[in-house]
């Protein structure tokens, strides 16, 4: 877990902290679709410490990881997740033959991130790409 509780605390994080960060404060933020108003997230990150006067250009410039939305003027945010951002936060836990332990991977991610019951239900919703077995030597 990252240690940001105000916005001055967030200006000296890595962009993978910073990426961590906000998926995390998103999902404690969001309505049940996942979806936070912008500026509550501005309450709590400063984007100007990474180059952005806007944190719409934030997020805009990092669309493989959030999905923006305007609806009547107001802006928001939610997390997303692709195809290849999910083989890559899977990946560094596999095993042989691209295989991963289930326990493993639900230890070192958090599919409640991303809206999903759990790891469980991610993975079943990417089914073309990924599968499940309960035993693999």
């Amino acid at each position: 877990d990252i240690p940001v509780t105000t916005r001055e605390d967030s200006k000296n994080l890595t962009n993978e902290q910073v990426i961590r960060f906000l998926t995390k404060l998103i999902y404690q933020h969001s309505n049940p679709e996942g979806w936070v108003d912008l500026s509550v997230v501005g309450f709590y990150f400063d984007c100007r410490h990474y180059g952005y006067s806007k944190l719409r250009s934030y997020f805009e410039h990092n669309c493989e990881h959030f999905q923006m939305e305007i609806v009547n003027t107001r802006k928001y945010v939610r997390n997303s997740l692709s195809v290849d951002r999910l083989c890559s936060l899977i990946s560094p836990c596999g095993g042989q033959h691209g295989y991963a332990p289930f326990e493993l991977l639900e230890v070192n991610f958090n599919a409640c991130h991303y809206g999903y019951v759990d790891l469980r239900d991610l993975i079943e919703h990417y089914d073309c790409r990924f599968g499940i077995f309960d035993d693999v030597d």
